[in-house]
């Protein structure tokens, strides 16, 4: 289950999301007070200056007195308390180095804030913002005329949330990111992109409902191509349906990767494209798939799983190659680097989001951080940057993921094998009897080196009327 929505500016982008979970939300139970809830929301604001910032009908909030980003407070485990500027500033001014990074390489897929921490998911108040990626954008087919990104790139900001209340809060954290956008931009002298909110798990409190049923119903702007949604039952059809998107209506540009590997410096990308997997274990490689079903169960095992069983990871459970700096699995469970840059023991996120989800299934703290902010500083950091476990319905356990670069060709099939086998496992541990996979991938692309394979495997050549009959006779006159 999951939703795109276009807004036209940001009073408008909290009409839309609150009406959208109004009208398509279930209700679901909650340590705070029974909820509506819709899973998997992508909100896309076109424009965020276009009008105002706060709706008429949002509630009184002082935080839209203060600068969102210094006065939201994060309660740590250990009772300590930060804000979301404090993530971004330490261990290293993400902003500072980010800027740097696009400024140099203004078509960098690298530039993502980490805001969530491994111990995040030993606090009963975690922060809701986990990730904000920084894309840099010239003007696409698609795009308004007067898009000023026609002269310099646009700054395109996503952030993933595992939980947020629409209703209270949506607009705070849209201004929250204008914030840093807006920082971003005069660091760069770019022109202003759009900005964009993924809710693994949106809702309103149903003590609310009466104030969301008196917002306005509106309509959607028209869709950009600064976003796509792609439902699929399985594995191999959405690969497809993803392959199809980016080939015809993807936008083109350099990429880092070019000064290692030249022939992987052009790309075809989409922007923000979600591709939500209703039934993921069932048929699962495609017969063209760049990877055999071997190959599959072994990177869940190692590279996303880690181990299996009931006890947390320690040091040594988590294998690293003499090359491997990190694998997903580490990053998740046990990351000999925490130690150093964090000045704290590393922590079994995964273990833990299993005995939350085991104690309570319709918990919302079930969250893995996979980033690291010195990611920014690194030649090859972590594409996938975090996930969220949470019930759908009584029966299926959701897994959604945030990518901010995905190779749509090279990778996204065997990713996408192995999380689901991610998924079943933790259902397994938890009373799930089904799956469902949710990947939001920031920049979704298909390499120059790959373009000729992509188009031969959507369009294979095939014979023409003539030359199968000519090639039948031919088999049934041998000479």
């Amino acid at each position: 289950m999951a939703a795109l929505l276009f807004a036209k500016d940001i009073a408008h982008a909290y009409n839309l999301a609150n009406r959208e979970v109004y009208r398509y939300g279930t209700d679901r139970p909650s340590e705070r007070g029974d909820t509506m809830f819709l899973p998997n929301l992508l909100l896309v604001v076109n424009n965020p200056d276009a009008g105002p910032m706060i709706p008429d009908n949002a509630p009184p909030v002082a935080l839209y007195d203060e600068m969102p980003n210094e006065a939201w407070v994060i309660t740590n485990d250990d009772h300590t308390t930060e804000s979301y500027e404090d993530r971004m500033l330490k261990p290293i001014d993400q902003t500072r180095v980010g800027s740097q990074l696009i400024k140099k390489y203004p078509h960098t897929r690298r530039f993502s804030y980490s805001i969530a921490r491994p111990w995040d998911i030993l606090s009963k108040t975690p922060p809701s913002l986990m990730e904000i990626f920084v894309q840099a954008i010239s003007k696409g087919d698609g795009e308004p005329e007067d898009s000023p990104s026609e002269i310099m790139p646009g700054v395109h900001v996503t952030g993933f949330y595992r939980s947020l209340d629409v209703y209270n809060y949506l607009n705070i954290n849209l201004i929250g990111l204008a914030e840093v956008q807006q920082r971003i931009i005069t660091e760069t002298d770019m022109n202003k992109g759009t900005l964009a909110i993924m809710a693994a798990n949106a809702h309103y409190y149903k003590r609310d409902e009466k104030n969301v049923a008196e917002i306005n119903e509106t309509q959607p702007a028209p869709p950009t191509p600064h976003a796509a949604l792609i439902e699929s039952e399985n594995i191999p059809f959405g690969w497809h349906q993803t392959l199809e998107y980016i080939d015809s209506s993807g936008f083109t540009d350099k990429t880092q990767w070019g000064e290692v590997f030249a022939k992987q410096g052009m790309a075809k990308y989409a922007h923000r494209l979600m591709v939500d997997i209703s039934n993921p274990t069932e048929n699962m490689l495609d017969d063209q798939a760049p990877f055999t079903r071997v190959y599959g169960e072994e990177y869940a095992m190692r590279y996303i799983i880690g181990k299996i069983g009931d006890e947390p990871a320690k040091e040594g459970d988590i294998t690293l190659t003499e090359d491997e700096v990190y694998t997903y699995a580490s990053r998740a469970r046990w990351d000999r680097n925490d130690k150093m840059h964090f000045g704290r023991q590393p922590v079994d996120q995964l273990h833990h989001a299993i005995q939350l989800l085991k104690s309570n299934k319709w918990v919302r703290r079930a969250a893995v951080n996979i980033s690291r902010p010195w990611d920014l500083t690194s030649s090859d950091p972590a594409c996938l940057r975090a996930y969220v476990m949470q019930a759908i319905d009584k029966e299926t356990l959701g897994i959604t993921l945030f990518m901010r670069s995905n190779d749509a060709y090279g990778a996204t099939h065997a990713n996408q094998y192995g999380f689901a086998r991610l998924a079943e496992y933790v259902a397994s541990c938890t009373g799930f009897n089904k799956v469902r996979v949710t990947l939001l991938s920031a920049n979704m692309h298909i390499y120059g080196d790959s373009l000729d394979a992509v188009d031969k495997m959507l369009r294979p050549d095939m014979p023409s009327l003539a030359r199968q009959i000519f090639e039948k006779t031919d088999e049934n006159n041998p000479r």
